[in-house]
């Protein structure tokens, strides 16, 4: 997953215009239908801030790190914020992906390639901290 590119994913440009944002679980990610509805109830009632919902990453079955960031360490449980993220189980608002593609990255630009680091890292120059939402348990179905 390191190298995916959702430049590259047809649905993911232009955009559609008539939602207030877009919800994203990603192919290895498995949340069961309850907390999805939770998750996005819980986004909706601040549809302008992106929310992350808390997944580890395995090695060998064995959980090896929170997959969200802050200072470059992994968050610690119930940690409301973080400053980078993986795209796992994200909620992005319209406004705010309309701006990544009106102002994008030097490094998207440079390179083509858009994935949860670049846009981490230009969500960070722009807005406040990323919001995690411990309300529900995203589970990563696979070892690295």
């Amino acid at each position: 997953m390191k190298d995916q590119n959702y430049a590259t994913v047809p649905e993911f440009q232009p955009w559609p215009q008539h939602e207030p944002g877009w919800f994203m679980l990603e192919w290895d990610i498995a949340l069961d239908r309850q907390s999805r509805e939770r998750f996005v109830a819980n986004a909706m009632e601040n549809p302008d801030r992106v929310r992350v919902a808390p997944y580890t990453l395995y090695y060998k079955g064995v959980p090896a790190r929170q997959v969200h960031r802050w200072g470059g360490r992994p968050i610690p449980d119930g940690q409301p914020q973080a400053d980078m993220v993986g795209f796992g189980c994200i909620y992005f608002p319209q406004a705010i992906l309309d701006r990544f593609w009106a102002e994008p990255p030097p490094r998207l630009v440079k390179t083509g390639m858009f994935n949860d680091g670049v846009f981490s890292d230009w969500h960070r120059q722009r807005y406040d901290p990323i919001d995690v939402d411990w309300t529900v348990s995203p589970q990563h179905v696979h070892g690295d």
